[in-house]
């Protein structure tokens, strides 16, 4: 954790929008913040950073993005916030938890790692000709 002294938000930098940087801002961040779409966070697990996910609420989404949540944490891939329990405390607690945390961090990149979806197009194909 930071010392009292340190202002935690030193290195926060927001933009408004982010095409061709996109993979250099990845390239230098130590862990992602984002929702839970399913393209985003499969990028953001294709570049093994720890990554915290806050999906839109049942209400404000089909449920997809809980869902892909729940399924990130339980292979140890992410850490989750529910939306409708966040306050600035616990969101910048789970961020420093995260980042100053290197075991939770080594252990969510490990995971990472033993990801497989190689051949992943092929084996779709075959689920699908197999169920038809």
């Amino acid at each position: 954790m930071p010392n009292k002294s340190q202002n935690p938000n030193a290195k926060y930098k927001t933009f408004e929008f982010l095409n061709e940087d996109l993979a250099h801002i990845y390239a230098i961040s130590d862990l992602v913040i984002s929702r839970a779409g399913s393209g985003a966070i499969f990028e953001i697990l294709a570049l093994k950073k720890p990554m915290i996910l806050v999906p839109l609420p049942a209400k404000a989404s089909r449920g997809d993005q809980i869902e892909n949540a729940l399924a990130f944490t339980s292979h140890g891939w992410a850490r989750v916030i529910r939306q409708d329990k966040i306050s600035p405390e616990n969101f910048l607690k789970e961020i420093l938890y995260l980042l100053y945390t290197k075991a939770v961090q080594a252990r969510m990149i490990e995971s990472q790692e033993k990801a497989d979806f190689s051949n992943a197009a092929k084996k779709i194909a075959r689920a699908i000709l197999q169920a038809i």
